[in-house]
């Protein structure tokens, strides 16, 4: 098989089997519950392209797989959703405090669950607000997808351009929530406005038992 051709039946298999797992789990879940405590993560991609492996054509630096380039946004921050599974969703997102002595920034959420149909994911949109600096404000467009660690990785075997994804188990899957961020408004860490970043929704590991 001819290198083209290698390369488009690895597109081509990925392509059906995230097609396939994606119409699975919007069938699974029409609509997801969303009320509790999620852990939020946000992050900065860095369109330069990253570092190619020794010994490996430069050309494949915009390859599939290749490793890119991404900072922290933010460090993580706690959501709390009061009501998520009817109707507008409404809850607060809290960053530790910076500073000793300093108070931590909340940040008012609101926003809707639209239930997913005809293979697409569930998805949500939201805005969050600061409570006291209404100036801060982000918008956050994101999909209900299934989540492991696997699903995030590539295998040691077949290095670039001919990665593959890493195998799943299932089994660990948990739902998260994963999308795009922008700042509409004053950002806490000071990036310019309408800068666009990718966030992570998990849910929060249940509190220790009393008494741990």
């Amino acid at each position: 098989m001819d290198h083209l051709s290698r390369q488009t039946a690895l597109k081509i298999a990925v392509i059906s089997s995230t097609t396939f797992a994606t119409i699975a789990y919007a069938q699974e879940a029409k609509r997801p519950k969303f009320e509790g405590t999620w852990i939020f993560r946000s992050f900065i991609v860095d369109p330069t392209p990253g570092e190619v492996p020794a010994g490996v054509d430069p050309r494949t630096q915009f390859y599939p797989l290749v490793p890119a380039k991404g900072y922290n946004w933010a460090p993580p921050g706690t959501l709390k959703i009061e009501t998520g599974d009817e109707g507008p969703i409404k809850g607060t997102l809290t960053f530790p405090a910076r500073e000793p002595g300093t108070d931590p920034f909340v940040l008012d959420v609101t926003g809707k669950i639209s239930p997913g149909s005809d293979g697409s994911p569930p998805s949500l949109e939201a805005k969050a607000q600061g409570q006291k600096v209404k100036q801060v404000e982000y918008l956050l467009k994101g999909w209900f997808v299934p989540d492991s660690p696997q699903r995030y990785k590539v295998v040691s075997v077949g290095t670039p351009p001919y990665p593959a994804p890493a195998p799943i188990d299932k089994s660990n899957d948990r739902t998260s929530v994963r999308g795009t961020v922008v700042n509409s408004g004053i950002d806490l860490a000071r990036e310019h406005n309408l800068t666009v970043g990718t966030f992570v929704l998990v849910p929060a590991p249940p509190p220790p038992p009393p008494g741990y």
